[in-house]
Formats: structure tokens, sequence, C-alpha cells
């Protein structure tokens, strides 16, 4: 191991072994390598786009994309395979299943070049973003295709640095008549001139009016300018920019209002008239990264003036301002926060979700609603609270991040609407009416409610009325399923119309004579479970409120006979939850014998709205006691070691490490805190979001700077305020560029273990709140189970 930097890549087959554990042997060290090494290999993760074929036989070409890791080479690949999908012809048995046809023998290696590609509502023409390099910097190319070859191309790099695509900007949107594209870019970053730039002299001899003003005399070279916080770090300054094809040229929307951050911008109608979510620019540049609570709201851009781009340099034109009051009409001014409105492909809708309500939490329960274009008037749909109709089963709200909503998301009569959600510690999607107000039905296939509910799904893509969707388990690798197109005049005969077929399914085309062709031992290779059997997952409740997944791990018992060891999942957010998804890192453990404990605390989404908050001016109190209470509970079943827990959790539930190990300082054998949330005054000083601290510990909105009373407050909850009561082994990995949970914390708190003579290590990577670095991805997950299994018994 690399004590206290691993900024290099790692060589899995040349790890050493835990000096000082007798039970992790030479062959217990080469299990876990060969078994990772056939995890990374053989499990992808899925996306897709469906198309539909020019002839008549109601056909449909289907392009999964597909990704894989290599840890030997700590490199990831990405690929592509393409599927002919023929629904079933007859819609009268719900067992009725289409037809799936290769196309490809071998899946294609996607260039790495290419950063995103668009494609247009008839999925006839597709933009491409690609990148290029100029010197030092990768710079935007817009590449415009049809079926069958090269349209044209341009350069971006004249006038931006890179285009948004994400999902809290949005990705470039096509117009309806497909002859133009609005997206959302970073500009051409001006140079920062020094007092003795030759640049800077001459700029200033040519401009008048700058002279007039007096002599420039700051310098900029080293002037410090706010971004958008974890993992929005490039972005600072976006601008909305039009591509018209027939033209080849782009247009800038010059000097949007500087109070509006604008998001998702898209054409409504055949004119010029824009829509786009606006976030209200915080004066203190407070990030956006899985934060709901931030005031946002959807405007309409009135017939905007664009200025074409290039400007030349003898022009004086900069393009006419927008001017808020005339050109820019807030349709949501009763809203707190809305997030990614959505057009109708009639054009006479607009779906988006919402809260009308300040929120102190970073994700909260959210309404689904609809505003109708010609009126501007606002129909909700699902409203927020915790009464839902009896007949909705265990539908407890809308929950979820950015990413887990899709642009396609409208039936071709925008009518319907199909959406994701969390929901009682799974995800499944839903789709609903956007004309009568609550009607609302279960559309996935798996999910609460459905033959196996610990299957998650999650809508990857719809077309044509044709949904393509993933699914996952606890030891099942996601899958891609398609439904045949959804028909119907309500929500239950939608949902009754949909025939799903399995489109792709890991190893479902290969050659099982082949299957010996590895370096990876037969005896090591994971057993990838069957999407018929739920596989050692069950759920419970603690005190009818608290919800739990235990997870069995399918070898029977250690070496010793005693019981498996238990590792406690704790999940971030708070407001997030744990779902029984598939993960290398949950596989590896699995398979080295230990059972997993999933806890759905107090604070988590998906249990409605007050369960929700119910942690907020609570945090290390309310959650803490029912993750303990929880464990005692399995203990007390008989299915755990009381000597033989851990307890392992990522930004709050790297909270939840520390403080529980400091509460009760005998109850885990050891602890793994992923950038730990664990000093309350480092996140008060350099996190993005340091309203989170009197949201989580004082259920109050954010201040500049604390009182004296919420300050004590503040640190009474902050787990190094007991951290010498420590007593058991700790392990910290930790983002050496983490602006959410600064890694400062982290090293200050393993600093203090140190000190008090308890043992402790510490991993600093440069990375990341995520740390999803493709160098770093085996490392974490390699130390991870090793620390564990060195002070397993």
């Amino acid at each position: 191991f690399q004590e206290t930097k691993s900024t290099q890549k790692v060589d899995i087959t040349h790890i050493p072994p835990p000096a000082s554990n007798m039970s992790t042997n030479r062959a217990t060290i080469q299990k876990v390598l060969n078994t990772y090494q056939d995890l990374c290999l053989r499990s992808r993760t899925l996306s897709g786009k469906l198309f539909k074929l020019d002839n008549d036989a109601n056909q449909y070409l289907a392009q999964v994309d597909s990704s894989f890791s290599n840890p030997k080479r700590s490199k990831n690949y990405k690929f592509t395979s393409k599927f002919l999908y023929q629904p079933a012809t007859t819609t009268t048995a719900a067992s009725s299943q289409g037809t799936i046809t290769p196309l490809t023998p071998f899946p294609e290696e996607t260039s790495a070049e290419i950063e995103f590609i668009a494609n247009s509502p008839s999925r006839k023409l597709s933009l491409r973003v690609r990148l290029e390099k100029d010197g030092e910097k990768m710079l935007p190319i817009f590449e415009l295709w049809n079926r069958e070859h090269l349209v044209q191309c341009l350069k971006l790099g004249e006038f931006c640095s890179s285009v948004y695509m994400d999902n809290f900007f949005g990705c470039p949107q096509w117009s309806r008549d497909e002859k133009r594209v609005v997206f959302v870019a970073e500009p051409k970053e001006k140079v920062k001139q020094g007092f003795y730039s030759a640049t800077a002299q001459e700029e200033s001899k040519e401009d008048s009016e700058k002279q007039a003003e007096g002599f420039k005399h700051f310098s900029e070279e080293f002037l410090y300018e706010g971004d958008l916080g974890e993992k929005l770090d490039k972005k600072k300054n976006p601008q909305i920019f039009v591509y018209d094809l027939a033209s080849n040229k782009v247009s800038s929307l010059p000097q949007f209002p500087k109070d509006i951050i604008p998001a998702f911008p898209q054409f409504l109608s055949e004119e010029d008239d824009l829509l786009l979510l606006g976030y209200k620019r915080p004066k203190n540049n407070h990030g956006l990264y899985a934060c709901l609570n931030r005031d946002a709201h959807i405007y309409k851009l009135n017939n905007p003036k664009l200025a074409s781009l290039p400007v030349p340099k003898d022009s004086k034109e900069e393009g006419e301002s927008v001017k808020k009051e005339d050109d820019v009409t807030d349709l949501t001014p009763e809203y707190f926060s809305c997030v990614m409105p959505v057009l109708s492909p009639d054009g006479q809708k607009i779906a988006f979700f919402g809260r009308k309500d300040r929120q102190f939490g970073h994700a909260f329960q959210l309404s689904l609603s609809c505003i109708d274009v010609k009126t501007g008037s606002i129909s909700e749909i699902i409203p927020n609270g915790d009464s839902f109709d009896a007949k909705l089963g265990d539908f407890r709200g809308i929950f979820g991040f950015h990413d887990e909503f899709k642009m396609e998301c409208w039936l071709k009569d925008s009518r319907f609407l199909v959406f994701n959600s969390t929901c009682l510690g799974t995800q499944a999607f839903w789709v609903a009416d956007m004309e009568r107000a609550g009607q609302i039905a279960l559309l996935s296939p798996n999910g609460n409610g459905s033959k196996n509910k610990f299957i998650m799904s999650s809508v990857v893509d719809l077309f044509e009325d044709c949904v393509l969707a993933s699914e996952t388990g606890a030891s099942n690798r996601p899958r891609l399923i398609v439904s045949s197109p959804l028909k119907g005049d309500s929500v239950e005969e939608i949902c009754t119309s949909a025939n799903w077929t399995t489109l792709y399914e890991q190893d479902l085309f290969a050659d099982p004579s082949l299957s010996e062709l590895t370096t990876v031992p037969k005896e090591d290779r994971f057993d990838f479970g069957n999407f018929s059997e739920n596989l050692g997952v069950s759920e419970h409740y603690y005190n009818d409120k608290i919800h739990y997944f235990f997870i069995q791990s399918h070898k029977n018992t250690t070496e010793n006979g005693s019981k498996q060891p238990l590792v406690v999942v704790l999940h971030g957010g708070p407001h997030a939850s744990f779902t029984p998804t598939f993960t290398t890192s949950r596989a590896l453990l699995s398979e080295m014998g230990f059972n997993l404990l999933g806890i759905n605390f107090s604070g988590s989404t998906g249990y409605g709205d007050e369960f929700c908050n119910s942690v907020l001016g609570n945090v290390g109190v309310t959650d803490v006691n029912d993750c303990k209470g929880v464990i005692d509970e399995v203990v007390a079943a008989g299915k755990a070691d009381p000597d033989n827990i851990f307890v392992m959790g990522g930004s709050h539930g790297g909270f939840l490490v520390t403080s529980m190990m400091a509460q009760f300082p005998e109850a885990y054998k050891a602890g793994i805190a992923l950038n730990p949330a664990c000093d309350f005054s480092a996140i008060l000083a350099g996190s993005d979001i340091p309203e989170w601290v009197y949201a989580e510990t004082l259920n109050k909105d954010y201040q500049p700077a604390p009182s004296d009373d919420d300050f004590h407050s503040i640190m009474r909850a902050s787990p190094i305020n007991i951290a010498p009561k420590v007593k058991n082994p700790i392990l910290f990995i930790v983002g050496a560029k983490d602006r959410r949970c600064p890694g400062v914390a982290g090293i200050h708190f393993h600093q203090v273990l140190k000190s008090v003579g308890v043992k402790t290590r510490l991993h600093l990577y440069d990375d990341n709140h995520g740390l999803a670095k493709e160098e770093h991805s085996s490392d974490i997950a390699l130390n991870s189970v090793f620390w564990l299994l060195e002070h397993s018994k």
C-alpha cells in the first residue's frame, strides 16, 4: 500500500499483503485480485438509443452503449453494439415479446474524441460534439451527420472553450423543424494581463472609452474568479448560443441578465422564442451539483436578438442586452426551485419538477407540474406531501437528483409523460397523465408493487413511444429492456399495453464453449445472479419506520464456522437512499464473505416529505440512533456477530462512520470513511455548500457567519469534536480536490487519531468528491477490501 498518498496508477498484480494480518494470506490476496478483475471485465454500465427504420415493418434500430474497466491498465473502455428490434405483432398477451437480432458481431469501440451526440427529433440527423487538440487545450467542434455521411463541421474554439453537456445545464437541443440547435457553452476565456503586458498596454491605447475612465490600475493576471462548485469547477460564465445549420454559423445571446445562470434552453416555436431554466446566481458562488435547493425558475425569452459570431475585430457592435423586465418572462414566479423543463412534442405544454416552499436540505420531495404555453397557467399533476391515493400502493412522491430525470420523457400524443423516481429503497419509473391531476401508474416491470421489487429500473431513452430502460439488482449486472409502443387513453391502459423484451443482457449472446478463455481461475470468477431471483436480499423495518436491506453473502460461513462479518453501508446526503443495486465493490465484498446491511435512516429520500426532512436540525442524533438501532436488531436476530461489524460510507456516510465510531467506541471493529463530512469548521470555511451545515445541524438557512450560539451547536454536532473517543481503526479515503467535503477534514481527523494512538491510514487521491477517476477506482476498492479482511476475525 501507499501510505498517505495514492495518485499513481495501481498495478493490481503487485499489491503486497497487509503485514499484520495472519488470515489475509497470499492465496486470499490473489483471490481478491482475480475476482475484482473478473468483476470489472464482465460487468458494464449501459445506456442506449432507439431509431425507427424507414420501412413498413415497424422495426427499430437499438444502439447499446456500454463501458467497462480494465483494472490492470487503469483504463475504461467504451463500446457500441447495434441490434434490430421487432416489437411483438400482438399486444393482447402480457407475455408477448418482440425479437432481437444482433447486427454487430463484436462491440465497436467508441472514439474518445466524441463527447456527445445530439440526435434530431426525427433521429435522421445527428450533431456530434468532438474535441480537437489545439496546443495544450482541447476545443470543441460541431459535426453534422446524416445517416450516411458527414455533412459539415464547425470549429467552436474561436468563441467558446467548452460546450455544456450535463444534467445541470442540459445538452444541445434541436428546434422542431430541425434547422437550428440551441446550447449552453463557456465563452472563450479572456487572456488575463499583467501590469507590463504589451497586449494590455496596446489595448489601453486603442480603447478611448477606457482611457476616459482613467488608467487601469489593477492587474488581472492572478484575479480569482468563482466557479459553480464541485464537478462544475470549469464552468464560470455559461452563455446561450444558437447553431444555424443552413449557414453553418453560431450566434450568441449577449449579456443575458447577470443574476440568472441559463440552463436547458429549448426552442418554444418556429420563431426565436426560447424556453430555459434559470438558476439565480448566488453572490457567494455556492455549488449546483446534487443541490435541488437552489433558486431556479423557468423563463420564456421573447424573440431575443442574437449576435453573429465571431464578431469582426473592427466592429463596435456587441449585440443588444436582454432586458429582464421587457424580454424575459418568469413562468414560475410562485416556485422556489424548478428542475429541468421539457417541452411537449406539440409545443403546447411544459412539464417540470419543482417545489414552491423554500427548503434547506439539498434534496427533497418534488412535485410534477404542467405549464400551458398559450395561457401560462400551471396545473399540478403530482403534489408535494404524504397523502397519496391508496391505489398507488407504495408511491411516496417524486424523489431524485438532476441526473435521474430525462429530457426524453413525453409520449407522441403530448399527453402522457414517463419519469424515474426513488421509492422505498428502489428505483422505478412511472407514467403520468399530464391532463388529469393525480393520474399516475407504475410502468416499470420491476420495483415496488411488482413481482421482483429488488430489481431497480430506470428509463434510458424514449422514442416513438417505445421505452428503453435499464435494470439491475444486488447480484445482477445491468441489462437493457425495451417496451412495445405504448398505447392507451389512460395510465392504466398505457401500462397494460407495455410488453417488455430483453434487448441486451451481458453474456446473452456469448458462446459457452469459450467461457474458459480467461486468465481468472474458475473458482475465482463471480457468479452473477439471475433476474428472476432475489439472491439473498431481504428487507425489514426497524420500529416500523426505518427501512433496511440485508444482503446475504452466498458464502455460507467463514473458515472458522462463525457468523459472517457484516459491513454496514451508510449512504451519503443525508438526503439520498440506499438501494440494493449491483456495484463491483459490493459484489467483491459479498464474494469475500461479507454480508451487507444498507440502512435508509431518517432523512433518506423515497419515504415521503416528512421523513425526508426529519433529520434537519438533528444530524448526528436521529440518523446515528436509527443506524445503531438497526444494527442492534440485526445482531439480536442472529444475523451478525457483534464482534465482527464494520461501518463504511462516503460524504454524509463518512460523517456517520466517524460519529458512530466515536459515540460507540467498542461497537464496530473498524471503519472506512470516504471524503467524510467529519469536521464542520472545514466545511463552513472551504465547502462549495457551507449552508449544508446550517441545514443539517440547526434547520436554518445559510448565514454569512454563525452566531456564537450557533457555532457552538454546530461544533457539538461535528465528529471532530469527539474524535479522541475513537478506539478502533479507521481508513480514510480522501480526494485532494474535493470541493464538497474539503480533504482537510479527513486529514484533520486522521491526525487526531494518530495523536491519541489509534490505528489509522489515509490515502490521498488527486480527485474530487466522487472519487470516480478510473486510475483511482481499483486502488480504492482493493484497499478497502484488504482493510476489512485485515481486521475481520
